[in-house]
Parts: structure tokens; sequence; C-alpha cells
């Protein structure tokens, strides 16, 4: 259910230093009555001194994050739909994108970011943990991984991208 990284989740270097304690907490979007007890989870935010990258020390199970009811979907925001068409644009101004080129989502959520990019590549990813997100993407005509993201899922994709030389 929880553990507890002592690597880097990047480069695996054992140098990673506490930059906050946040002590037990409930899971985000997790909704309930005034009556429920939520469980709490512990969280802190550590840094890699060998390569920079800020991260979570815990990891909790994917199927308590990501449960069948889990309520954020970013297509009912209209400010996180604004922002992803934003995103979209800025991409797409920066990147030249033609048919040929792939793009992931991961953690795609349903889908508002990269169904955008359908106009110019039909060679879509999504990984989303949250089954009902997963289907709403995957309705949008875009391969969809319903799963977590991890060295697994990362796996799976790389076997799409690897082409050896011959």
């Amino acid at each position: 259910m929880l553990e507890i990284i002592n690597q880097c989740r990047c480069c695996e270097s054992d140098e990673l230093v506490l930059v906050h304690d946040f002590g037990k907490v409930p899971i985000a979007d997790v909704l309930t009555d005034t009556k429920t007890v939520l469980e709490v989870y512990l969280l802190s935010a550590v840094f890699c001194k060998n390569c920079y990258h800020f991260q979570i020390r815990e990891n909790i199970s994917p199927k308590i994050l990501f449960q069948n009811n889990y309520p954020y979907y970013s297509s009912k925001i209209p400010e996180v739909v604004q922002h992803f068409e934003e995103t979209y644009q800025a991409i797409s101004q920066y990147l030249a994108i033609d048919n040929q080129d792939t793009i992931i989502e991961i953690a795609a959520n349903d889908g508002v970011l990269i169904s955008q990019f359908k106009t110019q590549t039909k060679h879509l990813i999504s990984i989303e943990p949250s089954t009902p997100h997963a289907e709403i993407t995957e309705k949008l005509g875009i391969t969809t991984y319903n799963r977590f993201f991890n060295k697994k899922t990362a796996g799976i994709v790389k076997k799409i991208f690897y082409k050896p030389q011959s």
C-alpha cells in the first residue's frame, strides 16, 4: 500500500535531501461526507543532490490513488480546458509536428490535451490509470493504456519506438 523510496526515481542516487515533511495527509480528490474518516498516508518532498529531481518520497498504490470513483475530470473545469488549449498552441508553435510524429501524454485524464493534437497527427498515445477516464480517451479515438506509468509501461512505450539498426 505504501512504499518509502530511498533512491532517486530518475538517477537512482541515494543522495535525497528532505525538503518538507507534510506528515500524514488524506489522498487528494477523495470526496466524502463529513462523517467519513479518511485514511491518511505519509507525504514528504525530497530533492536529489545528484540530478536535481524534486520528487515525492512515498509510493502509494495506484489502486488507492486512482479508484473507479476518481472524481477529477479535466474537461469539466473551463479554466483547465483553457490552460490545455493554450498549452497545445504553445507546443504547436514551438514544434513542427507532422502526421508521422507520435504524441504521448502520461496521466492524460479524460484526454483534453492530447485530443487537440488529432489535427496534426493520428499517432496519439494516452497513458491513464483511472478506468473511466481512460475509457473516455479511448472513445476519442486515441490509443489508450489504462495503467499507471511505471517501468513496465515505459517498456511498452519503448517497444513502440525502438527500431533496431540493421
